[in-house]
């Protein structure tokens, strides 16, 4: 438990290659100590490791214990006792602690593959919490602009200065605008609600209002080398293709000869024999086909090994060049909308009676949706770069 707690310490204060500086660190290292997956995962990780040691020691000895009648009369009583430990040959014990080193090992690499689905899973959440922090306070100007102008409208409408038309269009802009805002709302007390069963149901505080800075590498196949290298889930395969190798070894050397040794003593009447008992198994039928079944599973976890990384170097290249465009997406939003937030000059143009009212909700809603899509491609942007952190 101690290397898996050390390695949480590590991944928590390190950086990544995709993102250098800031993120959710507080929001994560929260999660990753109040989580109850993560402390259920713990827990089994305990018991598989204790799992993993069993089997690789000696064989129980072995106690017999024979008491014959004599007969007729006059042949005594017999009196048997024998103790005796058998075991397999001497290098199998080796290659069965070998075996176990890998499955410990093992332990550890699964218990990270799900650390990391875990934080995947609360990153996502918090891209969310931040796409909708930002829709609410937008839109919250919105719904100031459509009440101020829906309660001046009817005030002139019940002086007789605006038809009812007019009055209609700025109740159904304002009514419109207040749904979508009670919306935007309860979808972020969902995601709030999401953060608190990742924190094993403990409240916690969301204190992000940006994305982190991204710094993605240029070249993929320098990234996805170094990734690999230290990903649990390729080390958990590239572990088990060794396991195999390694249980070639010990069937083959369950194959030799298997001895045991021991104590005899025999006792008749007032005779008494006693000494040493060895014996040896002949290896002819036991084991047979044994090397090839393991011979082809080594194969058989080699070729698992090729196909994973073919689909996972397959799948995050797709997604590292759907970054590369989402970026573009963003880039050309943000120029756009730099110094096009026109909300206030419309609102006034529309006080003065330069512009109509339908003239001013169409403005604006153009506005509106430009900057929504923003921050839908900054949002999809940031989760094609989590899917790629999920597997550094």
């Amino acid at each position: 438990m101690k290397t898996i707690i050390s390695i949480i310490s590590v991944i928590i204060l390190s950086s990544g290659l995709l993102i250098a500086q800031e993120g959710y660190e507080l929001v994560l290292a929260e999660i990753l100590k109040n989580n109850t997956s993560l402390e259920a995962y713990r827990q089994q990780a305990k018991a598989d490791k204790l799992d993993s040691k069993v089997g690789i020691y000696l064989q129980n000895p072995e106690i017999g214990f024979n008491y014959l009648w004599g007969s007729p009369a006059e042949i005594h009583n017999r009196t048997d006792i024998n103790v005796m430990q058998s075991f397999d040959f001497p290098t199998s014990y080796s290659h069965r602690k070998k075996i176990s080193d890998i499955r410990a090992s093992q332990v550890d690499m699964a218990y990270m593959n799900e650390l990391a689905l875990i934080k995947y899973e609360t990153r996502l959440v918090c891209i969310d919490l931040v796409y909708y922090a930002a829709l609410i306070k937008e839109n919250k100007k919105r719904l100031e602009y459509a009440e101020s102008i829906a309660e001046a409208i009817t005030a002139m409408y019940e002086q007789g200065k605006e038809n009812i038309l007019e009055k209609n269009k700025a109740q159904l802009n304002y009514a419109s605008a207040s749904s979508e805002h009670m919306l935007l709302i309860a979808d972020m007390n969902n995601l709030m609600a999401d953060l608190k069963r990742l924190n094993g149901g403990k409240e916690i505080d969301f204190p992000y209002t940006e994305y982190p800075a991204v710094h993605f590498p240029d070249e993929y196949d320098e990234w996805f080398r170094q990734m690999e290298t230290d990903n649990p889930y390729f080390l958990y395969l590239n572990a088990q293709v060794s396991i195999s190798e390694k249980e070639e070894k010990l069937i083959r050397a369950m194959s030799l000869p298997r001895l045991s040794a021991g104590y005899m003593s025999e006792k008749v009447g007032g005779e008494q024999h006693q000494g040493l008992s060895v014996g040896m198994s002949i290896p002819l039928w036991e084991n047979k086909n044994s090397v090839k079944a393991a011979r082809a599973q080594t194969a058989a976890n080699l070729a698992v090994v090729e196909d994973s990384r073919l689909q996972v170097y397959t799948r995050l290249s797709a997604n590292f060049e759907r970054v590369k465009h989402l970026q573009k997406a963003v880039d050309s939003y943000s120029s756009a909308l730099i110094g096009s937030n026109n909300t206030d000059l419309l609102k006034k143009a529309y006080d003065l009676g330069e512009i109509s009212l339908i003239e001013y909700l169409v403005e604006v809603q153009f506005y509106f949706d430009t900057m929504v899509k923003s921050l839908e491609a900054q949002r999809e942007m940031q989760k094609a770069i989590a899917e790629l952190q999920k597997w550094e």
